[in-house]
């Protein structure tokens, strides 16, 4: 597939593209021109070396491949891993368009049985995969007070919870029109855009690891600490804790 669409196909090629090409071909074919000067002069357009490149550059004015596919099926066909209709696709060491014309529906032919062979693997995956099961408004309730009880004994811990979004949206709807200014700038002022994790090793070979933190997600926390704390929640018990959130819960 990334010799399909990494490049136009060879036939919608420029000059250049399609001379690269050829001499990429002669190359990875390697056919046994007469061994003497005249016969590898480049200068002489009816040399072997310049009638192959010609024919290769004119197959290619025709071929419904890209650079790196026709390229591919030479090399498959050296393993002796290209068909048409069930034959083998031999590899010849001549430069001859009719051997072209089959590495290209052999490769042809192979992308086809590849593309079926991927699409049945997709649909056996789908058939073992169990579907992802949607959650009833029961079961959500469920796990969200759960994440909430849980995030009690987290913020006791470390002072921090892990449900940002649930609690950030219950203070929001019952106080969000209530945040000072002033608690927004001095945030802002105090907001540090990324730390270090980690020190620098003695030889250098070592860097500090750096965190980048995301502005909305640290203003909530920001937020949810400080109502936690002004209100003492952390200090309540895990009771206490829970009927407060589901009071919140229960006015949205």
């Amino acid at each position: 597939m990334k010799a399909e669409i990494s490049q136009s196909k060879l036939k919608y090629s420029d000059d250049d593209s399609l001379m690269r090409f050829a001499n990429r071909v002669v190359f990875e074919i390697d056919p046994k021109f007469p061994d003497d000067d005249e016969s590898n002069d480049p200068e002489n357009m009816l040399s072997p070396l310049n009638i192959a490149i010609n024919r290769v550059i004119d197959y290619g004015r025709r071929s419904d491949l890209t650079e790196n596919e026709f390229m591919l099926s030479i090399s498959m066909a050296q393993k002796g891993l290209l068909q048409i209709d069930g034959e083998k696709v031999r590899f010849f060491r001549e430069i001859n368009q009719a051997h072209f014309a089959q590495y290209e529906m052999g490769y042809t032919e192979f992308k086809a049985r590849d593309q079926k062979y991927q699409n049945a693997k997709e649909e056996i995956r789908k058939a073992i995969t169990p579907a992802e099961k949607k959650l009833t408004a029961e079961e959500y309730e469920i796990m969200t007070l759960e994440n909430i009880r849980k995030d009690y004994h987290r913020f006791q811990a470390d002072g921090k919870v892990l449900a940002t979004p649930i609690f950030y949206d219950l203070i929001k709807k019952s106080k969000g029109d209530k945040i000072k200014l002033s608690f927004v700038e001095t945030f802002l002022k105090n907001y540090v855009p990324e730390t270090a994790e980690g020190k620098l090793s003695a030889d250098g070979t070592s860097l500090p690891r750096v965190i980048k933190k995301d502005a909305y997600l640290e203003f909530q926390n920001e937020v949810i600490a400080n109502y936690i704390q002004y209100l003492k929640l952390n200090e309540t018990s895990e009771e206490l804790w829970m009927q407060h959130w589901k009071r919140l819960r229960e006015k949205e």
